[in-house]
């Protein structure tokens, strides 16, 4: 992700719409796999914290739950130490883990839209060596945008190098040895609206990718690095009203219900 998106990221998500919905449903998922209560005063890292919006949520969650995280940017583990200092946060990078980062050991460990900017041959590996300290029994919880044909700009801006189909996520748990205890596409009651608003940059990128202008679609480094995402923060009503209408997502999803189709994908996996 461009250093420019972390600063929009730290000013707004802690009251943003998308990320609170996120965050309410991966509770309602916890929740529904009566897994919440559990967690309380377990070790918990947020494997690519960016700046610290989980880490702070969680901490608010599950009150005195011991708490990590790690991400690659120094600009963002900056952020985070600062809105979660009782956390413990260092710099790390997904792809190539520390030597020491195998010495602990996590109850519940989240990787919440992390993967896409991966190299597809490196993501097995890159998760296998992240799930190592997986206590058993642990959870991971993964979230990740959906469906390859719905990439558009805002992936480009935040350097998106794939996006996923439900199926590629439930094998990829499956292969990492995991249990597959939730899966379901999310963002699915504004999936019309986000692909009204998005198939104008999905037509123009496509129709580059046509005339030879730009490599693969799904190629971040092809494009300008001043390529803004649509990460801002909507007037106040507009705000309020998308949280209302994600709310019926998340009751939807606390009850054990999914959806076929959507922006994004939720899992949870469990290791034996």
């Amino acid at each position: 992700m461009r250093a420019a998106e972390y600063q929009v990221m730290a000013e707004v998500e802690d009251s943003h719409w998308w990320y609170e919905a996120q965050r309410s449903a991966m509770q309602s998922v916890l929740q529904k796999s009566g897994l919440l209560e559990s967690l309380k005063g377990c070790s918990i890292l947020d494997a690519g914290c960016g700046t610290g919006g989980h880490l702070k949520w969680l901490q608010t969650l599950l009150g005195s739950t011991r708490l990590a995280g790690f991400d690659r940017s120094h600009e963002a583990i900056c952020r985070a130490r600062s809105k979660v200092p009782e956390a413990q946060i260092w710099v790390d990078d997904l792809t190539c883990l520390s030597p020491s980062y195998c010495e602990n050991h996590f109850d519940l460990i989240l990787c919440s839209d992390v993967i896409y900017s991966l190299d597809q041959t490196r993501v097995f590996s890159a998760l296998e060596a992240l799930l190592q300290p997986l206590r058993s029994g642990g959870l991971f919880l993964l979230h990740v945008p959906a469906l390859p044909w719905l990439y558009s700009r805002h992936d480009v801006s935040v350097g998106t190098r794939h996006r996923y189909r439900e199926r590629e996520v439930a094998e990829l748990l499956t292969k990492l040895g995991l249990e597959v205890m939730f899966l379901s596409y999310r963002m699915s009651i504004l999936f019309p609206l986000v692909l009204l608003q998005r198939l104008p940059s999905i037509i123009s990128l496509r129709w580059q990718r046509g005339r030879g202008t730009t490599a693969a679609v799904e190629c971040p480094d092809s494009e300008p690095a001043d390529t803004p995402s649509q990460l801002r923060l909507p007037a106040a009503w507009l705000n309020g009203l998308l949280k209302t209408v994600m709310g019926s997502e998340s009751w939807w999803l606390s009850r054990g219900g999914t959806f076929p189709v959507g922006c994004s994908i939720i899992a949870l996996g469990r290791k034996p």
